[in-house]
């Protein structure tokens, strides 16, 4: 739940940052920042595609695994874009993480995969709320640093959502090894 909320925690406010981080860094127009938008969703709509097609079902790549490599796309996506110099890095950084849209829908499946079903629901709820929630400490937040920083490092922005992102690949890495002990003493009860 908690790995699901830090990651939406960093959408809310990083797409009207992001924006303002273009026209500032590289005087983007708003013409250039929605053909740049529209290319990143066709980017990650195609990551999602292969990660879902051919890494999951095709290669049977495990949800852990697909979130971990979602989470470290992320990491690459917002260091990447922190320290832009042309807008090209932008296009680059896009697709260089396709599969950085993965890390959700991988978390929620291994929810519903370690939860009692009679709990999904509650979870889901609580998970949603949560979620609401995070834009309420998200935007203040990113928009008190960019205000600070948009002179000096336009991009500092980025490296908050690179922190984040790091904490979640830590957490996954504790969840990992959560589920193997799990396992592993569930085999010597047996």
């Amino acid at each position: 739940m908690l790995i699901v909320t830090l990651v939406v925690f960093t959408m809310h406010v990083t797409g009207t940052l992001n924006y303002l981080f273009v026209r500032e860094k590289f005087e983007w127009t708003l013409r250039e920042w929605t053909v740049f938008e529209s290319s990143n969703t066709i980017i990650s709509v195609g990551g999602l595609f292969i990660g879902l097609t051919v890494l999951k079902k095709g290669l049977k790549i495990s949800d852990m695994k697909l979130a971990m490599l979602a989470l470290a796309s992320s990491i690459v996506d917002s260091t990447f874009k922190a320290f832009a110099t042309r807008s090209i890095h932008m296009y680059l950084s896009s697709g260089i993480s396709l599969f950085r849209l993965l890390s959700t829908p991988m978390f929620r499946s291994i929810m519903s995969i370690v939860l009692p079903h009679e709990e999904i629901g509650k979870i889901y709820s609580l998970t949603t709320c949560f979620e609401a929630l995070s834009g309420l400490g998200a935007g203040p937040l990113y928009t008190t640093i960019y205000k600070s920083t948009f002179k000096t490092f336009p991009g500092a922005f980025h490296l908050i959502n690179t922190s984040v992102f790091t904490i979640d690949l830590f957490l996954a890495f504790m969840v990992t090894r959560w589920i193997v002990r799990r396992r592993n003493f569930a085999r010597s009860v047996d």
